[in-house]
């Protein structure tokens, strides 16, 4: 006879395990692996950070015209209307898989 407090068997649900974050290296072989307009629109989106910061840098130092030249520019580079089509590549393995892949091919785990 089973006792009203007990219960069967634990079920715990286990929370999916998330690909990890693509390494350095990983990293630089995919931009080194894009097109040219592909690189050109990076390069764009990193350098509207930087401007951004000279201008916010400006304002803090009060050099008003850093601020005036910078900010506008990191703000028109910010919101530029791109589209990127980046490749399918696994986290795990680094193998490029079709653009409309949900799991990599070589190793099985999902892609992004």
């Amino acid at each position: 006879m089973v006792a009203a407090g007990d219960v069967g068997p634990e079920t715990r649900s286990e929370r999916p395990k998330w690909p990890h974050r693509m390494s350095r290296k990983a990293e630089v072989r995919l931009i080194k692996q894009l097109p040219k307009m592909q690189k050109a629109i990076v390069i764009s989106k990193v350098s509207a950070v930087l401007l951004f910061a000279i201008g916010l840098e400006g304002i803090v130092t009060f050099t008003w015209w850093l601020a005036a030249i910078f900010i506008p520019l990191g703000l028109l580079f910010t919101v530029w209307p791109v589209k990127m089509k980046m490749p399918n590549i696994c986290p795990r393995c680094g193998h490029i898989s079709a653009q409309d892949a949900g799991v990599c091919e070589k190793c099985g785990t999902a892609l992004m």
